[in-house]
């Protein structure tokens, strides 16, 4: 009779670890989306850098520059990283033409992540921001540089520090 209560046992707390170890990785098993304007040399960096960081987090990702033919599986998508550079002294950027073409993103998790020169990059947020705001996404965290004196360890610690926040 001891024997059957410890098997018993053993299976129900052998079912519980289970169960809630399941329960902790479904989260990290959902893609993330890997949004970037466009693939030049001043975007290369992040963008390596940000598959690099998210390859050692061992996150399953989706990466696409937007060239207006991007075809993305939302669906499949919680977590949404954005990454937007000012490009030519301007605010008009493919990533924010993209954003607004969505007609919904409820439920998806924005990640945002600018860089630029130090007169633009709050604007760019902002409207990226407001953008996902009104299309019903939730802007998890944001991350703006002015990287033109920063180090590249420096510019990697932003991304680290971006990519380490996501659930």
């Amino acid at each position: 009779m001891k024997w059957v209560i410890g098997t018993g046992l053993y299976v129900l707390l052998a079912t519980v670890t289970f169960l809630f170890a399941d329960d902790a990785t479904s989260s990290s098993s959902e893609k993330i989306l890997f949004l970037s304007d466009k693939t030049d040399k001043p975007a290369r960096f992040f963008m390596d850098a940000f598959i690099e960081e998210l390859t050692a987090a061992g996150f399953d990702f989706i990466e696409t520059a937007v060239d207006g033919k991007s075809l993305v599986d939302l669906e499949s998508c919680r977590n949404i990283i954005v990454y937007s550079q000012v490009m030519a002294f301007n605010n008009i950027s493919p990533v924010s033409a993209w954003v607004k073409a969505r007609k919904t993103l409820a439920g998806k998790r924005v990640y945002l992540f600018v860089t630029a020169n130090r007169w633009f990059f709050g604007s760019r947020l902002k409207k990226l921001a407001d953008l996902v705001l009104a299309r019903g996404g939730v802007v998890v965290d944001a991350v703006t540089m002015a990287t033109h004196k920063m180090t590249e360890e420096q510019k990697q610690a932003g991304v680290r520090t971006l990519v380490a926040k996501i659930r």
